[in-house]
């Protein structure tokens, strides 16, 4: 039994405990965030695993004894874990090892920590709740009519909420060892959180949301659409709500207004804020999906029960997703839309406006029109791996690992025509004008066909399989990866333009951002890389993890960027190349715009600001010749230093230290030396210590300038 449960009768769930039978079908994941918001302990069945936020993996325990509960304490160091064979364990996730085990007369059906992760509370099916202090090594217990299905602490460890089976809740100060009954239902609750210090809000299986009063023990009753699973106080008068049937609401205490923020299409087991501002929720499902939202916007999803991610679509207005389940997902405007059709995993996607193509090892093509089933293509003796269609000519393109190349009729949904080749066929990709079609082949060759699939040109582009091909959306010319190598084709010449090279595993999906500039990939160590087209530099890291990256897209008018992996991660992604690529067009505008009225400025013998300038822009080379003129004196180095910024004063420090090399420049630079050393400003410890010799060597050539002219002095007045 675990609290949060999909309103299955409570004595149901404990007859199939009492016969030792499995309950795991109806939880299948327990899940508990640490209370400082940076891991999370997850369990399926026997097995707890702790992970970080980005849903890799620190540490797993096989406990080998089904999991009820979980709770955090001491510091988010140790972990109890209460199971179904009336033990309760605790972990510590830094040394990796079990601590101690309690063993209990009867079945512990929940736990809770308190604030201050000092104190645990055990709820037992006989009624019993015992409270146990580990720094003070005392416990104290209290017996209630009914099993407890929920605990919960208030702000401080001196109170602690109990709901009952039988729906009574009572409150007990462990300081005055005083129980209050202060609300009972006709059903149990589901989830309590206290609005304030005295409001608790409590949501049970009869739909009904109760707003107590621990001092009045009054009670107000607002009737919900669905049952409520759990709650978050967003402020003093709206909470969020996540109901059995995937909703995420808003609801405002005051007016009574509900406001829908996300479906998800099944019951949200449990939601937490991940940010003290909460703008950020964590938010877990009943079929073991994690989603991340900001500002109620989903950011990262992690399908919790190993699901690969296979092939994803990323639409103006949804996200689709194919696993290597037979479901395929679509995320639209905070919904979850579950299109059922397919036998087998999903290997390949493709989408056109409301119409969504999906290939799977079951053989099948299967079209959707506004997530119906509209046809179904049946011909191919193996997965599809590559889809594409032409719906102004009613076209679909498909490749398989049966090494056929089929056209299929979008309106009849049968064969047209079949391209065989003599290789397994793992990519395919219909260029921006949809007249050609790429395919990438096992055996390294690129197939370049007609939209009729006449073969145009077939091109031994690499050594081992191809296993992605993209056209780009401006330019005339496809990209081809294979193990380690990216290759940039010419679809005029077909010779090859450009050769990126990734050190780090074989280069799995490619896709093109909007202008063509940048070239994104996925690879199977774990590497987002993103590849500047037309720059020298060449590849840039996105993102490094352990886990395959099989899916990959590019949303054009979020100018977004989405990655799914082989552990069920996706990420969403801005893309900054085209704010980058504009800054830096803008910047070099502006430094040759500098650049000429440096050339004016000296034309114009204006040598003070032209200094200033010259060291503004970096050229050290042109300061150092107007220093050099008749008009350099101290004044003038004084000045030129007052016109320069705090950051260019250090780095005209590292500047004087180059130009003091040449015994030519020593005089300029001593002068520029005083300047500095006359103004105040801040120097980090390096920068201090080359002033510092920089100044003592100015020092000391005066000390020997000075002893020079005494000798030459006195040898003057000897010779008088």
């Amino acid at each position: 039994y675990q609290r949060r449960v999909r309103g299955w009768p409570i004595h149901f769930l404990f007859s199939m405990l009492q016969e030792n039978k499995t309950y795991a079908p109806f939880i299948d994941r327990i899940c508990e965030l640490s209370p400082n918001k940076k891991i999370l302990a997850c369990s399926k069945q026997i097995i707890v695993n702790i992970l970080t936020l980005s849903f890799s993996l620190v540490s797993s325990f096989d406990l080998q004894k089904e999991i009820v509960n979980l709770s955090w304490f001491f510091n988010s160091t140790q972990l109890l874990v209460i199971t179904s064979t009336k033990t309760a364990i605790i972990l510590n996730v830094v040394k990796n090892k079990i601590l101690k085990t309690w063993q209990f007369e009867s079945i512990i059906t929940t736990c809770e920590c308190s604030p201050d992760q000092l104190t645990c509370v055990l709820g037992f099916i006989n009624g019993v709740v015992l409270v146990k202090n580990f720094e003070k090594k005392t416990h104290k217990n209290f017996k209630a009519q009914s099993a407890i299905n929920f605990l919960h602490f208030q702000k401080h460890v001196e109170k602690i909420v109990i709901g009952c089976e039988n729906g009574f809740i009572y409150i007990w100060c462990l300081l005055t060892d005083t129980i209050t009954l202060i609300s009972s239902s006709n059903a149990a609750p589901n989830s309590m959180v206290f609005l304030n210090e005295e409001t608790l809000i409590v949501a049970t299986r009869d739909k009904i949301l109760n707003i107590a009063n621990t001092s009045s023990k009054t009670r107000k009753s607002i009737a919900t659409h669905e049952i409520i699973s759990t709650i978050l106080i967003l402020d003093e008068s709206t909470i969020l709500i996540g109901g059995e049937g995937g909703n995420l609401n808003s609801f405002s205490l005051k007016s009574k207004q509900i406001l829908n923020c996300g479906n998800f299409s099944t019951l949200i087991l449990r939601m937490w804020f991940l940010d003290d501002e909460k703008t950020q929720i964590l938010i877990l499902t009943s079929d073991n999906i994690f989603y991340k939202m900001k500002n109620y916007y989903v950011e990262e999803i992690f399908f919790a029960n190993n699901e690969h991610i296979n092939d994803i679509r990323f639409n103006p207005n949804y996200l689709i997703v194919a696993t290597n389940s037979n479901l395929v997902r679509v995320y639209k405007k905070k919904k979850c839309i579950i299109l059922k059709g397919h036998t087998d995993s999903i290997v390949s996607l493709y989408n056109v406006g409301n119409i969504i193509f999906s290939g799977s090892k079951d053989k099948n093509l299967i079209v959707w029109r506004n997530f119906q089933l509209f046809g179904i293509c049946r011909g191919h003796k193996s997965t599809i791996t590559g889809i594409a269609a032409n719906i102004e000519k009613n076209l679909i393109y498909t490749c398989s690992s049966d090494k056929q190349i089929i056209l299929w009729d979008l309106k009849e949904f049968d064969c047209k025509k079949v391209f065989i080749h003599y290789k397994e066929l793992n990519c395919l990709c219909l260029s921006p004008n949809k007249k050609l079609i790429g395919v990438g082949a096992q055996d390294g060759n690129l197939i370049l066909l007609d939209q009729n699939i006449n073969l145009k040109k077939q091109i031994k582009a690499h050594k081992k399989s191809i296993w992605s091909v993209a056209f780009s959306p401006l330019e005339k010319c496809i990209a081809t990866s294979s193990e380690r190598f990216i290759k940039i084709w010419n679809l005029g010449s077909f010779e090859c333009l450009r050769i990126f090279e990734i050190q780090n595993g074989t280069i799995l999906k490619l896709c093109y951002n909007s202008t063509g500039t940048n070239l994104f990939a996925a690879t199977s160590s774990g590497l987002i890389c993103n590849m500047y087209i037309n720059s020298s530099e060449s590849i840039n890291i996105l993102t490094s993890n352990e886990e395959k990256m099989w899916a990959l897209d590019y949303n054009n008018e979020k100018k977004q960027l989405v990655s799914g992996s082989v552990g069920g991660t996706i990420i969403f992604w801005n893309d900054k190349s085209e704010e980058k690529e504009l800054k830096d067009s803008n910047f070099k505008e502006l430094f040759f715009k500098q650049v000429q009225l440096l050339e004016n400025l000296n034309y114009n013998k204006q040598y003070l600001k032209a200094a200033i300038l010259s060291l503004k822009l970096n050229k050290h080379d042109v300061a150092l010749k107007i220093f050099k003129m008749k008009f350099v004196d101290s004044q003038f180095c004084h000045e030129v230093i007052l016109g320069l910024n705090n950051t260019e004063k250090k780095q005209l420090i590292f500047v004087l230290e180059k130009w003091l090399i040449n015994k030519k420049n020593v005089y300029i630079s001593q002068i520029l030396i005083e300047s500095l050393l006359s103004i105040n400003f801040t120097l980090n410890v390096n920068e201090l210590e080359i002033l510092l010799n920089l100044s003592s060597k100015h020092l000391n050539r005066i000390d020997n300038l000075i002893s020079d002219s005494f000798i030459i002095d006195f040898t003057i007045s000897n010779f008088i």
